[in-house]
């Protein structure tokens, strides 16, 4: 079986142009300073060694507004990741980057250099809640950069954040980014809650009552749905939930965080489709099939769906199905 390497690797805010209310890459990764050339090889070497194994890795440059690098800089760290691509140690590099950092020229520069698919930090296509942020570029600018990315041939990835200062009902937002993004048919979304972070402007927003940032189970719920909405349209979330290590856990003020918050998500969304699926059902003994892989998921965490449905009258036995997909699921009643 192959074997999937994501190698990422960090530069905290470099290339951003203002710091967005939210954000404190340090926090976020743990990281404090940009690489170099000969720490981007180090890290390679290390993560990527000879031989070759039969896997499939990306080198990934997160934490910052990669395109808005300073040239020099950029280039000497796509020179040194290429090397890796070349070698057949790694199938291609993505990057990160801001929809309003973006033009023809820094694609072809990118392409040139073995980048296969690029991430865009958009966070919402409300343009009142991105000048709350002080995001600095607008909802046009985000559909333009994606049209740009899918026309030169690249992966497209779009990155949302739920919860954000600025909005009146997270939940109607989110579903209407959600709506955006679809239109702009990516090939994968990361869904990230936001979260009060120490030394940043919604620090302060939150101390003087000015943000109130959702409950976990508000963040949940809406994942939940955003991960349904993205399945039926046939887009792939890779990420639900921020990693979770020491630094962000030290620098959290308040906020949506779990460790297992994507898992607490997917377990939502398998509620609701039993939750229908059950509405008329005759309580009893069900058998639930669900993907392969997916199992623990439709237990929920702790058991919880499991305990859920037991106390309105069901006791589900979950099994795996080799021909359901993604968020495919039959239940069928054991007790006949």
């Amino acid at each position: 079986m192959d074997k999937h390497i994501n190698l990422s690797i960090f530069i905290p805010n470099a290339g951003c142009v203002n710091r967005c209310v939210f954000c404190d890459q340090r926090a976020v990764s743990g990281e404090t300073k940009q690489p170099s050339r000969k720490d981007v090889e180090s890290i390679c070497k290390e993560h990527l060694p000879w031989p070759i194994e039969k896997r499939d890795a990306e080198i990934s440059f997160f934490g910052g507004s990669f395109t808005a690098l300073k040239r020099g800089y950029m280039i000497s760290l796509l020179e040194t990741a290429q090397r890796f691509v070349l070698e057949g140690r790694a199938g291609g590099i993505r990057v990160s980057t801001r929809p309003d950092a973006i033009d023809r020229d820094v694609l072809m520069t990118l392409k040139s250099y073995g980048v296969t698919a690029i991430e865009l930090g958009a966070q919402s296509t409300d343009d009142m809640v991105l000048l709350d942020n002080q995001r600095s570029h607008t909802r046009e600018d985000v559909i333009k950069a994606a049209s740009e990315i899918r026309k030169c041939g690249f992966s497209l990835g779009l990155q949302m954040m739920i919860g954000m200062y600025g909005e009146a009902d997270s939940e109607d937002s989110a579903l209407k980014t959600a709506v955006d993004f679809i239109g702009l048919k990516p090939d994968s979304v990361r869904i990230y809650p936001t979260l009060v972070l120490r030394r940043t402007k919604l620090e302060y927003l939150y101390h003087i009552g000015a943000f109130t940032p959702l409950t976990l189970d508000n963040a949940v719920n809406i994942t939940s749905k955003l991960l349904l909405l993205f399945d039926k349209n046939d887009i792939i979330v890779i990420r639900a939930g921020l990693h979770s290590d020491e630094s962000l856990r030290t620098n959290i003020v308040a906020g949506p965080f779990h460790p297992a918050f994507g898992e607490l998500a997917m377990a939502g969304v398998y509620r609701s489709i039993l939750e229908e699926r059950l509405k008329k059902a005759e309580k009893g003994r069900y058998l639930v099939y669900t993907a392969k892989g997916r199992k623990s998921a439709a237990i929920g965490q702790k058991r919880g769906n499991i305990r859920y449905f037991k106390e309105r009258g069901f006791e589900l036995t979950v099994r795996e199905k080799e021909s359901l997909s993604r968020y495919g699921l039959e239940a069928v009643r054991a007790d006949a």
